[in-house]
């Protein structure tokens, strides 16, 4: 045999070898290891004219990364089922790469059928494992030399594929002797003849029949292209086998249709996402929901909760089952210590009431987000999100990383939000400011809820009563076992006149004010107690000075970055002033007499010449707090001057220091302190003085007498039990206030608040409210008065009316209150009525609540749709101008999936099956007018869904949200499909391209590039260590994955405190901690990217 030549495909690639051999072949033989059209593509322009024999000796497989390689399967003997199985691995291969994404290689497999048609190209297997690659280039009668040179032999490692012609890491080597040539052929010929048949020509071919009809080629319906989007979103990928509430609790729980499919829904979020946020609506089972996701993980568990609720889970644990441990939401940092101390980790963090952990500049916060690393996370909330964009990009943050995370394709998860709570916050002032039209807030409103739904809907699952009656499957079901609910009548507001105390409220408020709002120090009340370092002269406040250098140690941050922060003070004692009216006279007498107290022990240390500041140096925003905690912060005890009195300003500062705080001498304030001061108490002195004189509480003799007619009231519909009250107050000496004077009114009232919530009382709030209880039921209460301690895990629904005594800040408490009596398990009334005591005209101005919690409101509503009535849309556009726009905005919304669920629940089976045929990256042509001169595509990472669409005239492309993209893929039965134009490729190409990948990274906040540049400077970088920090920058920079709370730790670090602070730093963000974010941010790699249907418009 005559050496050959080697072909390496460094300097020339097989191809070239095989095209300049090609004009004078008339006939071809190839025997590879597997056959993909790849090859065909890359040569077939010469293979047009030519007889072709391919004999193939290996099985085909399709890796994760979509690339194919030869395998070895068992062999059955049966040669029918040996030819079934080549043809299903050809066609799978195939509708499942995208090597025929162009029109050149349209082409190719165009004269690749017909040459199979024609009988021109035969197609055999081996019945036995063949590794061999071999080409036989047979020349034609002219260039044979009349037999001498019979054609060309190729052998090597060539698979005939793109990469194996043309890859650079082959090895074959060419011979053209008649010797080589002929041995060859022998071999060939051997093993042609002992293979099996897989053409056999002609339209009926089974190949060619695959291509035509089982592959993308065949142009679909539209109408099942839908059908086959429907599926794959709702029906495929569920679980075989999930664990029921009632199978896991033997029993002790029904099975709800609409609650087994949260538990599938959920089970396979998890498994994708690491998590998934629970949030059906309030009184629908999400306790149940949640236990039984971690009944069917199987894992040892942690749930997180409130005080109140941790009886009720530690009964869950019991019923279902369960490995878990109750932490209440005060102990997140011992479940932390706990889980680090154990030997077998926990696997699974349930978070009750996960709307409480949404600001990530909180340390318990920061303790959650170090627990949940590693673990599947589970949040239950009926709202997730309350105040801004930012709230529920937090909660996400508990189980997803921020810039590789597995719920958005194309973008980073950062910069989506960032965009939005940007846009939020401008609309929020314009609000504040009225400065904004009602209409053109609530349009801009919505347009941030759809880009936010759009990035949340992967991992929240949510279904409301609406759905219930809506979705065809649930109603069945809940029909079926004999469960009704009621009807929530739109809220009615109570209006009550101030009387005879009138003047006296609006003299009030009046003195309040401030002509200039900008000026703390211009105001009325100065509030100068509560803000003394606005005080301090400007020359104390450099980084030189010592109250400078004693604040940065203490506290961990400049002194200067709590200027603005206090200068809100005054704004928000005076809105806390009229809350506290609002709700009562006599709470508002109590927070009055409380400011005053404190004014007069701190008097005593002004006279002392000493300013003790004491733990109070950091005040968040005022849109951040509540009342009540503002209300809690002004009754606590300052340091008792007596104690200290006979002390040295020395030995003060040490006792100060050693709670948190530190001394300013009274000489480093500026003059008009001790002037504002005074007034200050002077001005609460005569509040108190002109208070005192009423008696008389106008709100609560108009509801007591709205009440007492309730309660005397017969039963609205025949069978319905007296109808009980639940009053809510978030105020305890407004519940005191209550509970004692409809006592003296004669009524059947029972207290609860979080002092005196003993087991006995509990227990009492059962028997008397609680319409699923087991036990025997009791009347001895008709009135329950309550702070919030209730509205979160108890059922009142014996009670068919909620009244807001005050309206809270947060709309949260609101709808967790109507959500006490709204429950599903049992049905009492046909009708639950809500009463709301609004603040009187003027008070709402100053307070703003209604205007605020509007704005919340509205966000609820848009992003999750609201099933719950809670307050009128009474909005206040301007102050003091009697323009009250009323509209009811709480009308209970459906999931926009039900209607597609009922679809699929009512579609005929038969059309179910036929979606099947529908194979992978199909595409067709649609002449409706729904979108004009668009393509669209539906694919999967994994099994998180991706849409995009590309405008062909400006070449645009959005990511589209679900809901809107099945809007688009909609499709009546009888609408034809067409093939694509020419032009298709060129713009499915570009979206292809676009479809998985990341947008370019935007430029990081200027916060976060401050620590970054603090830890460059060398002594910073040195004390961390070298791995800690290349880890930490990576965490912060290419992750977003540090919450706000340890990021401030590295604010303000200079070479005076560097040592201090990074200890600080690293005891609270261990190295554990940063290789954990690192090893969840790993997760997303090796998702599976599929391509499923295009269409063009």
């Amino acid at each position: 045999m005559t050496t050959g030549k080697f072909i390496t495909n460094k300097e020339k690639v097989l191809s070239e070898t095989i095209s300049k051999i090609l004009p004078t072949s008339e006939k071809i033989d190839f025997l590879v290891g597997f056959f993909y059209f790849s090859g065909f593509g890359e040569l077939y322009k010469g293979l047009e004219d030519k007889k072709i024999r391919i004999l193939v000796g290996m099985d085909i497989e399709l890796e994760i990364n979509k690339t194919l390689k030869e395998v070895y399967k068992l062999q059955n003997n049966n040669i029918n089922i040996k030819k079934e199985d080549f043809i299903n691995q050809l066609k799978n291969a195939f509708n499942r790469t995208d090597i025929f994404d162009n029109e050149k290689s349209i082409e190719s497999l165009n004269l690749f059928i017909s040459k199979i048609e024609n009988n021109t190209l035969e197609i055999r297997k081996t019945r036995e494992p063949n590794h061999s690659k071999m080409y036989l280039f047979y020349e034609n009668e002219i260039s044979s030399h009349g037999g001498d040179r019979p054609g060309t032999l190729i052998t090597g490692s060539s698979n005939f594929t793109y990469s194996g012609l043309t890859g650079r890491h082959e090895l074959n080597a060419r011979f053209d002797d008649k010797e080589s040539f002929l041995e060859g052929k022998e071999v060939f010929d051997e093993l042609w003849l002992d293979s099996i048949e897989i053409t056999s020509g002609g339209e009926e071919d089974q190949v060619v029949k695959m291509f035509k009809e089982e592959t993308w080629l065949k142009v679909p319906t539209p109408y099942y292209c839908y059908i086959r989007l429907l599926k794959e979103y709702f029906l495929n990928n569920k679980n075989k086998f999930l664990e029921t509430p009632e199978s896991l609790t033997n029993g002790a729980f029904t099975d709800l249709e609409y609650q087994i499919r949260a538990i599938e829904d959920g089970v396979k979020t998890i498994e994708e996402h690491n998590g998934v946020i629970i949030s059906d609506v309030v009184g629908l089972g999400k306790s149940i929901i949640g236990s039984s996701l971690i009944g069917n993980l199987g894992k040892k568990a942690i749930v997180i909760c409130p005080p109140h609720l941790k009886k009720q889970w530690e009964e869950y644990g019991e019923l279902f089952n369960l490995n878990l441990k109750v932490y209440t939401s005060g102990l997140i940092e011992n479940a932390l210590n706990d889980d680090n101390n154990r030997n077998h980790k926990i696997d699974v963090i349930l978070i009750d009431e996960a709307h409480r952990y949404r600001n990530d500049d909180n340390i318990d916060y920061g303790y959650l987000h170090r627990l949940t690393r590693n673990k599947k996370v589970i949040l239950l909330t009926a709202t997730p999100f309350n105040n801004a964009p930012n709230d529920i990009f937090n909660l996400i943050k508990l189980f997803q990383i921020p810039k590789k995370s597995t719920i958005v394709s194309g973008s980073v998860l950062t910069f989506e939000f960032r965009k939005l709570q940007k846009e939020y916050t401008k609309l929020r002032d314009l609000q504040k400011e009225g400065k904004i039209e009602i209409k053109e807030l609530n349009k801009k409103l919505e347009n941030i809820s759809k880009q936010i739904k759009r990035l949340i809907e992967p991992v929240v699952i949510r279904r409301s009563r609406v759905d219930l009656e809506k979705n065809i499957k649930f109603k069945e079901d809940l029909k079926k076992q004999g469960y009704e609910y009621s009807k929530v009548i739109p809220p009615k507001t109570i209006e009550y006149d101030l009387g005879n105390i009138k003047a006296l409220y609006i003299n009030t408020i009046f003195e309040l004010l401030s002509p200039d709002k900008d000026k703390m120090k211009d105001k009325r009340f100065s509030c100068a107690r509560y803000a003394p370092l606005m005080y301090l002269k400007k020359d104390k406040l450099s980084e030189d000075s010592e109250y400078y250098k004693t604040f940065m140690k203490i506290y961990g941050y400049s002194i200067l970055r709590i200027e603005g922060r206090q200068q809100n003070m005054p704004l928000f004692i005076t809105r806390l002033l009229v809350s506290r009216f609002e709700s009562s006279i006599i709470g508002f007498k109590i927070t009055l007499k409380n400011i005053l107290k404190k004014y007069n022990q701190y008097e005593k240390w002004l006279n002392a010449g000493i300013i003790p500041i004491i733990g109070k140096g950091v005040l968040p925003e005022v849109e951040e707090l509540d009342f009540e905690e503002i209300d809690t912060f002004i009754d606590k005890e300052d340091f008792d001057y007596e104690k200290f009195k006979n002390l040295g300003i020395e030995e003060i500062n040490t006792l100060l220091k050693n709670n948190n705080g530190f001394a300013i001498k009274l000489e480093d304030m500026e003059d008009n302190f001790i002037s504002n001061f005074n007034d200050d108490k002077n001005f609460i002195e005569k509040l108190i003085k002109d208070w005192d004189k009423i008696d008389f509480d106008p709100k609560f003799e108009s509801f007591s007498k709205d009440i007492i007619e309730s309660l005397n009231k017969n039963p609205e519909n025949k069978g319905e039990p007296k109808r009980k009250i639940v009053v809510f107050s978030q105020y305890s000496d407004t519940i005191d206030f209550l509970y004692k004077n409809l006592k003296e009114k004669g009524l059947k009232v029972l207290m609860v608040n979080g002092g005196n919530k003993t087991k006995t009382l509990v227990q009492e709030l059962k028997e008397n409210f609680d319409a699923g209880y087991k036990g025997e039921f009791k009347d001895d209460y008709d009135v329950v008065v309550a702070t919030d301690s209730i509205s979160e895990g108890y059922n009142l629904h014996r009670a068919g009316t909620i009244i807001n005594y005050d309206i809270p800040y947060n709309p949260t408490i609101v709808i967790q209150r109507v959500g006490r009596i709204n429950r599903i398990n049992k049905k009492v009334f046909q009708n639950l009525y809500i009463y709301n005591y609004f603040p009187s005209f003027a008070g709402e101005e100053l307070i703003r609540i209604s205007s605020i919690s509007k704005l919340k409101i509205n966000m609820i509503n848009a992003i999750l749709g609201s099933d719950t009535k809670i307050l009128d849309e009474n909005e206040t556009l301007e102050s003091f101008l009697n323009n009250i726009l009323e509209k009811d905005n709480f009308e209970e919304e459906e999931s926009w999936e039900t209607k597609y669920e009922n679809f699929l629940y009512e579609l005929d089976k038969k059309e179910l099956i036929d979606s099947d045929k529908i194979p992978d990256r199909s595409r067709v042509r649609r002449e409706i007018k729904k979108q004009n001169d668009k393509v669209i595509i539906f694919a999967k990472k994994g099994k998180n869904f991706v849409f995009k669409i590309i405008d062909k005239k400006t070449n645009e492309i959005e990511t589209l949200s679900i809901q809107d993209a099945f809007e688009i893929f909609y499709a009546e039965k009888d609408e034809k499909g067409f093939p694509t134009s020419k032009e298709f490729y060129k713009y499915y190409t570009e979206l292809k391209q676009k479809l998985f990948k990341t947008d370019k990274d935007e430029k990081i906040e200027s916060s976060v590039a401050r620590v970054i540049k603090t830890l460059q400077i060398p002594p910073v970088r040195n004390e961390l260590g070298s791995d800690y920090h290349r880890l930490l920058l990576k965490i912060i920079n290419e992750l977003d994955s540090l919450p706000k709370v340890y990021l401030s730790l590295l604010r303000d670090i200079n070479n005076d405190n560097y040592k201090e602070k990074i200890d600080l730093f690293k005891s609270e963000v261990p190295l554990s901690y940063l290789e954990n974010i690192l090893k969840d941010s790993n997760e997303y790699d090796g998702k599976e990217e599929e391509l499923i249907i295009s269409e063009e418009f």
